[in-house]
Formats: structure tokens, sequence, C-alpha cells
């Protein structure tokens, strides 16, 4: 599960949330959030968006993709 500390459009508290139960379940859930200093909108991943930094995000996501057990 791949979060945004900066994202006011979501509730983290409330995914938080939703992965905990999925672990309890006996999912095995990796998290990973991108953190509030990068200052990243919503839509951190459409290279079209004007605010957009694939730059930063798509390197960490490729790392959490190939290293993912």
């Amino acid at each position: 599960m791949v979060t945004n500390a900066n994202d006011t459009s979501v509730n983290n508290m409330l995914t938080a949330e939703v992965v905990r139960r999925w672990q309890r379940s006996g999912l095995k859930v990796e998290t990973y959030e991108f953190p509030l200093s990068l200052g990243l909108d919503h839509d951190l991943i459409d290279p079209d968006q004007p605010h957009q930094s694939v730059d930063i995000v798509y390197p960490q996501l490729i790392d959490l993709i190939t290293h993912a057990e």
C-alpha cells in the first residue's frame, strides 16, 4: 500500500486502518508513505499533471515493485 503524507484528498488514517485489518486477518501487506516534506500532490503518477514529480515518484515505485517479497 502506497500513501502520500501530503495528500488531503484521501484519508490516510482510514487507509492505515484497512491495512491493519488486512494484516490482522493474516495478509502480508507492505506499506510505503511518500513523506510530507516532498509536497507531492494527490495525482503523483500522472506525467501530464502540471505539478507532478515523476522524477521522484517513479524510481521509488519501481524500487518497491522490484523488491517486493
